[in-house]
């Protein structure tokens, strides 16, 4: 059963809260890229960001990279089919690394956050982006022969837990960055 409801709405009415997700979608994008110490994120926007129903269907995506186009979707529903939803709480991060569910290789990795309105799942954000510092061979190893020299393959894990840091899944993230 879908948790979306169905609303009948003006053209008019469609039109301005169509344009405000996707301008929500571009602010999306351009905080990221502003905000990145990655220079293929913020040179080359190697991401994909956007706001999907509570059903993860997309609702608005930034115009981005062109192989992550429609893949947060998929990717989202993938994780869920994975590790169910049933634990979702306001302040929650996922983050994910599996080739499978990024639709790309392991160096790019998926973050969406559940959004919440008066204590129901409204719907996510979130966004894809290459990573150069994923213990893959090299910062962008597309000409890997082998699956794990793409990096760190990290299945459906909560990053925050209720707006917490989970300790247990950075530690892992940390370990497969530089060596410091």
């Amino acid at each position: 059963m879908s948790t979306t409801a169905t609303i009948s709405a003006d053209p008019i009415t469609t039109a301005v809260v169509h344009n405000a997700l996707l301008t929500a979608a571009r602010e999306m994008r351009e905080t990221i890229q502003r905000t990145s110490f990655s220079p293929i994120i913020y040179e080359d926007r190697d991401f994909a960001c956007g706001l999907l129903d509570a059903d993860a269907n997309t609702l608005a995506e930034a115009p981005g990279l062109t192989a992550f186009m429609g893949t947060l979707s998929p990717g989202i529903k993938k994780s869920f089919d994975k590790r169910g939803k049933d634990d979702l709480e306001p302040g929650d991060i996922f983050c994910t690394s599996m080739p499978a569910f990024t639709g790309s290789h392991s160096a790019d990795m998926m973050l969406f956050m559940p959004i919440f309105h008066e204590g129901r799942l409204f719907g996510f954000a979130a966004s894809t982006a290459h990573l150069v510092d994923v213990d893959a061979k090299d910062p962008y190893p597309t000409d890997s022969t082998d699956a794990f020299q793409e990096g760190l393959r990290s299945p459906p894990v909560k990053l925050y837990c209720a707006g917490k840091l989970d300790e247990t899944a950075t530690s892992t993230l940390r370990a497969a960055g530089p060596a410091t």
